[in-house]
């Protein structure tokens, strides 16, 4: 080989080097840590809607649930946190039962049981600082002792002029990874101006939408519209309501 010739392969074999290590420093090579703290996601309000027609005191009331887990809700709701807390957080991905956390509080006994945080135990991986976990809420009904729950509808019932809500009650709590302890707590909400000569039906958030949009065919999921109203009442409410979670 010439002169010329050696000095042309040399060159091309440092070009190649060079590329190579840039290559392998952007793709191949470990995530350097970020020293933010490291937390992990828990949403489970997504898998049902609940269809609820409330009438005096107890009776004439029915009650519905429908299966929406193909609306994604819960993703969505992952996605959303995730963008809203990577700025302070390492965010985790995580795997958990679903299940366990979309029960409601279990009411057999004299004291209701709200969430017990040592579930987060069973979230995979353990070992992170903390835990945000989202999880369906209950309300009363326009201050009665009536519940309405998580996602999903209420209207009086009444055939004469019924009016109908849709709600997203969720509560957002804050879980430390290593005592798994509540260090904070907060329920959704958007906020809204007083009027003290205004009662409304339901807390937020909720809204009320025509009564066209009951499903009576008791298929939620199949609902696009309903899924609308759903989707916005979230992405209103969650920027407010995190904002007042305390976060270290």
């Amino acid at each position: 080989m010439s002169r010329h010739g050696r000095s042309a392969h040399a060159a091309h074999l440092c070009f190649v080097a060079g590329l190579s290590g840039h290559l392998g420093a952007g793709l191949g090579a470990p995530p350097k840590p970020s020293g933010l703290p490291k937390i992990g996601i828990v949403s489970a309000i997504g898998d049902k809607f609940y269809a609820s027609k409330i009438g005096l005191l107890a009776f004439g009331s029915d009650f519905k649930e429908m299966a929406i887990a193909s609306w994604g809700i819960d993703e969505m709701m992952t996605v959303r946190l995730r963008a809203a807390l990577s700025q302070r957080f390492d965010v985790r991905p995580v795997t958990y039962k679903r299940a366990a956390f979309a029960a409601f509080p279990d009411r057999s006994g004299f004291i209701a049981q709200n969430f017990r945080p040592e579930l987060v135990r069973e979230v995979s991986p353990q070992g992170l600082d903390a835990y945000l976990v989202v999880l369906k809420a209950e309300r009363s009904y326009g201050g009665s002792r009536q519940l309405i729950q998580g996602i999903g509808s209420a209207e009086g019932n009444t055939d004469v002029d019924p009016i109908m809500y849709v709600h997203t009650y969720y509560n957002i709590f804050l879980v430390d990874g290593r005592d798994f302890q509540i260090k904070s707590q907060v329920g959704s909400q958007i906020p809204r101006p007083f009027n003290p000569f205004v009662r409304e039906a339901q807390s937020s958030p909720s809204r009320q939408v025509d009564a066209s949009l009951w499903p009576k065919s008791l298929d939620a999921a199949a609902n696009p519209r309903l899924k609308a109203v759903v989707v916005e009442l979230i992405g209103q409410s969650l920027p407010p309501t995190l904002q007042k979670l305390q976060l270290p």
